[in-house]
């Protein structure tokens, strides 16, 4: 059987899968996705896109706009609440992320709440229109063999089997990872944090959240321990509930039972389906390596976390981000093969922090509940009288405390956008972020004009090349790069954009040129324009790795 050829060969459609598709074709790359699944997946499971994501999907030309379309609105989705029911009493609140316009400042596109669903419909839109993207699905990838020059996979098909040799084959296939597994690569970290049922419902539940509407309740109320996802107030929420896998198993929960946990988190008397119920277990476990040759891992093939901070599926955004340049560039011809190396050093330290932050997040909220648990027991199980308890003076400044310990799970912005390849020491501000410039950061964001339009310094990158960002005056930088293998956009400030605010140049300071990668993040700083920045920026541009 002669194999099929594609230059990548990606196994899984999902946001991760379709989104290194897109990449590879803005690269002229051709792909192939094996997708088992006839259809996307239907129950809702992310709802987060956090700036960096959304940043990157901008410049892959799908705009802010274009989802938040399909996003919670603002007023609906920025708070968290935690209450011992949703006709209980609440014993405090956080904002969630910053969605509010003061994040303007740090980049263009805040955080919005869209279910995954709507995500996904959005990015196959996208895929089906792309010329270079073949998606097959109800195929089943079975297995590989690398020969050094290309991977050879066998994949099950309706009729039966096929081959299809690609350069690269990309594993997007999920937690339970098939081409994980059948590289032998091992997920080191906790495997069981927490177990819990999935109740997917539909309902209306605004007349009852009233003036307390959120993106997240947390039912505090050890009778029905719980996260309370809101997809979209008027109609789609995820029950989340926690559950002793020691004294019980999925089995124990049944549709009936199931019922009784909703009615006792929302009330007995709002109406409401169920539309899916499936178990579901809290890991926090990073891959062991995230290439083997020419295969590689993305997404939650690579890492798991603990949802407490929504950095999973926007991790594995940024993993296809981060490789399928490289890829590029090596096919190209503007690198060595060694750039691949770099996908696992940049991205793996990222996936640990995020693991670290995220079962940290979950480890805390653990002592929120274990506290209201207490007053309960005191209580004899009594909610009225544990809720008078609770609301008291005397517990207000404990309970105020452990809420505020919650506020780094709702507030990561220096994770979000401020991650650093090369430097672990970014992982010391979780919430803060301050902009700078760089070697490894993401490129700060500033209000310019382009063309007479408002726009953002990230709207000078181009995603399928190098950019090179030039103080005022500088223009001389053409000529002596002129020659460079590697794809290259020059834009002087005064001349392709206007610095209306400033902010560019402040963020500048003495720098006479910023070095981006295609993937954003900055290269190479030039304090200079002499022969030695020169050779050193060619240098750069040879071997582009960070980390």
């Amino acid at each position: 059987m002669i194999p099929e050829e594609t230059d990548v060969l990606i196994v899984g459609a999902g946001p991760v899968g379709a989104t290194a598709a897109l990449l590879c074709a803005r690269f002229g790359l051709r792909s192939i996705i094996i997708e088992k699944r006839e259809r996307r997946a239907g129950p809702p499971k992310a709802h987060a896109l956090n700036p960096r994501s959304l940043e990157i999907y901008a410049s892959m030309g799908i705009s802010y706009e274009r989802l938040v379309r399909h996003a919670m609105p603002r007023e609906d989705g920025g708070f968290v609440r935690f209450v011992t029911s949703l006709q209980g009493l609440q014993i405090g609140a956080l904002p969630y992320e910053r969605q509010d316009d003061g994040a303007l400042e740090a980049t263009p596109n805040p955080l919005i709440n869209i279910p995954q669903p709507a995500l996904e419909d959005i990015l196959l839109e996208e895929v089906s229109n792309a010329k270079a993207i073949d998606l097959r699905r109800s195929q089943t990838w079975l297995s590989a063999a690398d020969n050094g020059a290309r991977v050879i996979s066998t994949i099950a098909t309706i009729g039966g089997e096929c081959r299809i040799a690609s350069r690269y084959l990309l594993a997007c296939d999920g937690a339970d990872s098939t081409v994980r597994k059948a590289c032998g690569i091992d997920m080191p970290g906790d495997a069981r944090i927490e177990d819990r049922i999935m109740i997917h419902i539909e309902a209306d539940l605004r007349p009852l959240l009233g003036s307390r509407p959120a993106v997240l309740y947390f039912i505090t109320d050890p009778s029905s321990p719980a996260t309370l996802i809101a997809y979209d107030l008027a109609s789609t929420y995820v029950l989340m509930h926690r559950y002793d896998r020691t004294k019980e198993d999925a089995a124990s929960f049944p549709p009936e039972r199931c019922k009784e946990i909703v009615r006792r988190a929302i009330g007995p008397d709002t109406p409401f389906e169920i539309r899916h119920i499936s178990p579901w277990t809290m890991t926090a476990l990073v891959a062991e390596r995230y290439r083997t040759g020419r295969i590689f891992l993305c997404g939650d093939a690579a890492h798991r976390f603990p949802p407490s901070g929504g950095l999973g599926l926007n991790s594995g955004m940024q993993d296809a981000h981060n490789l399928v340049w490289k890829l590029a560039a090596v096919e190209r011809g503007w690198c060595d093969e060694s750039l691949l190396d770099s996908y696992q050093r940049e991205r793996q330290p990222v996936a640990a922090a995020y693991s670290a932050q995220s079962h940290g997040n979950a480890l805390r909220m653990g002592k929120l509940f274990g506290f209201v648990a207490s007053e309960f027991t005191d209580a004899g199980g009594d909610r009225a009288q544990a809720e008078r308890r609770l609301s008291s003076p005397e517990l207000r400044p404990a309970i105020d405390e452990l809420i505020e310990l919650q506020r780094p799970h709702f507030d990561s912005f220096g994770l979000q956008i401020g991650f650093r390849y090369g430097d672990r020491t970014w992982t010391e501000s979780v919430s803060d972020f301050m902009p700078q410039i760089v070697d490894g950061v993401r490129m700060p964001h500033a209000w310019i004009e382009i063309a007479g339009k408002r726009a953002s310094s990230l709207d000078l990158l181009d995603p399928a090349t190098f950019t090179l960002i030039c103080a005022p005056a500088e223009t001389a930088w053409n000529d002596a790069l002129s020659d460079c293998a590697a794809p290259l956009r020059i834009c002087v400030s005064g001349v392709d954009f206007l610095d209306v605010s400033a902010k560019w140049a402040g963020l500048l300071g003495g720098t006479k040129a910023v070095l981006v990668r295609p993937d954003g993040h900055i290269l190479h700083v030039c304090g200079s324009h002499d022969d030695e920045s020169i050779a050193r920026l060619r240098q750069k541009l040879r071997m582009p790795a960070l980390a």
